[in-house]
């Protein structure tokens, strides 16, 4: 019998083919003593006794984790590999709670959403040269408290950093806020200590402020919680206008050196996100603005606030490109 080339290049080819198959399910299919890694894909394998064990390896799991699925049903391979992916492999921030012990240490970019509840205090100050006496004095006349409510944002990154035994993450971040306009009512002529016949009545509008922040988490053992301390440096702002009604009158926009230090407690819902409950102290500067006469419009000195704040501030914030800095 004659056997053409073509048909040995077939059959040659069949039975390497057979042979890398039989080898690859000898390597993959295993007793229990011997168990062997199946590549997660790995689904329409038949066992070639009901006793076989399959192990599976997720080389997408960011720590390597291997799972291990002891099946005596060869149909069950399929459901218990898409439950692990569906644990192991999860990258949102939204689908479930985190129930890892610890929070994960790793370089990550984030954003948040912020708002704070901010009680002020003002203090009036400048000079009126019209009636050749000082704007400032003491509380309540010259002194004021005020409540407003403030929200804005952040941007920042988070780096891993030990300071001595404090496994921590130092985050760096700007930080922009709009924040409530003030109404108030103080003292004018005579000027301390009185008795006063005129009032200023001044409100600061169109408020912002923004920030370079630093701070430093420290977790709180093998939890999701953390603390944190920190401050930050930058520039506040806004537009004034103040008037006496009959004497003199003043308005315009101003900016000054803005501050401020803090604490806070962060709780890590999961790998994506955290909700932050803060306290700052908020040095916004002194807003400035030139008084001139109501009549003739002539300069009569200027009129000082400068505003300082208790905050208490409530964050949600939300990580992103976790560990893009790898060994650091």
């Amino acid at each position: 019998m004659k056997v053409q080339l073509p048909s040995l290049a077939v059959l040659l080819a069949f039975a390497i083919h057979a042979g890398t198959a039989h080898a690859d399910f000898d390597y993959y299919a295993a007793s229990a003593s011997q168990p062997k890694l199946v590549p997660a894909d790995l689904t329409l394998l038949t066992p070639a006794k009901p006793d076989y064990e399959y192990y599976a390896n997720f080389p997408d799991v960011a720590d390597r984790s291997m799972v291990g699925a002891d099946l005596s049903n060869a149909s069950d391979v399929a459901a218990e590999l898409d439950f692990a992916s569906a644990e192991f492999a999860n990258d949102t921030f939204l689908n479930s709670k985190d129930d890892d012990c610890c929070v994960r240490r790793e370089t990550s970019l984030y954003g948040s959403i912020m708002f704070a509840g901010s009680f002020a205090h003002l203090r009036q100050g400048g000079f009126n040269t019209s009636g050749s006496f000082s704007n400032a004095g003491p509380s309540p006349l010259w002194q004021a408290n005020e409540n407003t409510l403030d929200m804005g944002g952040t941007l920042g990154v988070a780096i891993p950093r030990s300071i001595g035994s404090v496994d921590g993450t130092l985050r760096a971040e700007v930080q922009g806020m709009f924040h409530d306009l003030h109404d108030t009512t103080l003292a004018s002529f005579p000027g301390f200590p009185g008795p006063v016949a005129f009032f200023y009545r001044t409100n600061m509008t169109d408020r912002w402020s923004a920030m370079g922040n630093l701070w430093y988490d420290i977790p709180l053992g093998c939890s999701n919680f953390e603390v944190y301390v920190g401050g930050g440096l930058g520039v506040a702002g806004g537009t004034m206008m103040t008037t006496d009604i009959s004497n003199v009158r003043g308005s315009g926009g101003y900016s000054d050196l803005a501050w401020q230090v803090g604490c806070g407690l962060t709780y890590h819902y999961n790998q994506r996100l955290a909700i932050d409950l803060g306290y700052r102290f908020f040095d916004f500067g002194t807003g400035d603005v030139d008084l001139t006469r109501v009549d003739n419009n002539n300069p009569s000195g200027d009129l000082s606030m400068n505003v300082s704040a208790h905050q208490l501030t409530l964050a949600f914030r939300f990580k992103a490109l976790q560990d893009f800095w790898p060994g650091r």
